[in-house]
């Protein structure tokens, strides 16, 4: 191994940090109380939120999910706002 290549313990840090900003699928799932199908039915059909695909694994980054979430959200007309 020469200086410049990354040794594996900064590849796992990489690969922890990356997925410390993202759910898989399973984890959005439980967050939302959904089953994983659904979520992969919503792919298939261009809904839900932004993700990647990296490899095998689909992940879904928490801006995004985010995002979704508050798109999503409705305010009743009890407080006379509307959709926010």
């Amino acid at each position: 191994m020469t200086q410049n290549e990354p040794t594996v313990d900064s590849a796992e840090a990489a690969i922890s940090a990356l997925f410390a900003r993202h759910l898989n699928q399973d984890q959005l799932a439980r967050r939302w109380s959904l089953s994983a199908r659904t979520l992969e039915r919503w792919r298939s059909h261009g809904k839900g939120p932004c993700y990647l695909r990296l490899g095998g694994r689909v992940a879904y980054r928490l801006e995004d999910i985010e995002a979704f979430e508050k798109a999503g959200r409705h305010v009743t007309e009890a407080d006379g706002i509307g959709v926010r």
